[in-house]
């Protein structure tokens, strides 16, 4: 499958001289080296190969069988030299680690892919459902109020004439408030629009950020929508005024039992060195308690930081809440 399209096999032959690159460094420095930079295309790269049919099995089969190939290749080369044993099992690690970070990013960009799928059916029903309302039984009422008001001509002030008249003004009124209901909750959403207005109006030439929304929104509440943009906030603040980054990325996904963020920054990494840093962590923190949700703050290598956010929602969470009590 992968083979089947020239520009998806050149991706992974790219893939694969990187792996193969992280296995000859760390035999080269006799420590464990994997560039995690080389690995962040691969999110984009699964999404695009979801929209051509490609699926994550067929990346596990082709890792299992190039791993196979390097590991046999790895063997030969350190049991020929001193301390084989020893850089054989750190050429290994590597290997398994540069392979299995590729295979969770593409997973994930897989699963953003499989989010924004259904959120785009989602919209299109809630479209249709809108058109059909305001076509079919709007045009239905609307003629029925144009009977009531030649009956109600003829009829003069007939109580029972202007009863009606108001029961279908009213019922007109409710269709139109559905109608824009539905049509409100198509597009972006209200979540990215909000994180990337914070983001312009800091007026920053640098970092760079970029924000990507999966899902779709109205599967969680207001409540957590609000708490996951001030989390997502609180971190893009402490990479703008700490981390001295050059570019950071934001992904938030929504389904519809839970909902994750994901802040990545290339800057110095973790460091507490100010009582308001230290305060907007811990308010992180708190604020993914309240959601019963989990909040990691971890270093990236070679540089910069990951804050991770996860909270159940919906039926989940409602779950997780029974259970805690």
């Amino acid at each position: 499958m992968l083979a089947s399209d020239g520009a998806v096999w050149e991706e992974c032959a790219a893939q694969a001289e990187n792996i193969v690159n992280d296995c000859v460094q760390t035999l080269r420095a006799g420590e464990m080296v994997v560039c995690e930079e080389r690995i962040h295309a691969v999110f984009a790269m699964s999404e695009g190969r979801g929209a051509k049919g490609i699926r994550p099995h067929n990346s596990v089969n082709a890792a299992s069988i190039l791993f196979a190939i390097v590991i046999e290749e790895l063997d030969e080369l350190t049991s020929a030299v001193a301390d084989g044993g020893r850089l054989m099992a750190l050429a290994s690690a590597a290997l398994n680690r540069t392979i299995m970070l590729r295979l969770e990013l593409g997973a994930k960009g897989y699963d953003s892919f499989l989010l924004n799928q259904v959120r785009r059916v989602v919209e299109a029903h809630r479209l249709e459902l809108a058109r059909d309302i305001h076509d079919h039984m709007g045009n239905g009422v609307s003629l029925a109020m144009r009977h009531v008001e030649i009956v109600g001509i003829r009829a003069g002030d007939d109580p029972a004439v202007q009863a009606a008249m108001t029961a279908l003004q009213e019922t007109m009124r409710q269709m139109s408030e559905m109608t824009s209901e539905l049509r409100r909750h198509s597009g972006e959403g209200s979540l990215r629009t909000a994180l990337v207005a914070f983001t312009e109006s800091m007026q920053l030439q640098e970092p760079k950020i970029s924000v990507q929304v999966n899902g779709f929104q109205a599967w969680a509440s207001e409540e957590v929508l609000n708490q996951v943009f001030l989390i997502v906030r609180e971190a893009l603040r402490n990479s703008i005024a700490h981390a001295r980054a050059k570019t950071v990325e934001v992904r938030i996904d929504i389904a519809p039992h839970d909902i994750s963020a994901v802040v990545n920054d290339d800057g110095i990494g973790l460091v507490e060195k100010t009582i308001s840093r230290r305060n907007g962590l811990n308010s992180m923190s708190e604020r993914a308690e309240l959601l019963m949700g989990r909040l990691t703050i971890c270093p990236q290598l070679p540089r910069g930081t990951r804050v991770s956010f996860w909270a159940p929602i919906g039926a989940e969470r409602d779950l997780a809440e029974a259970v805690s009590m």
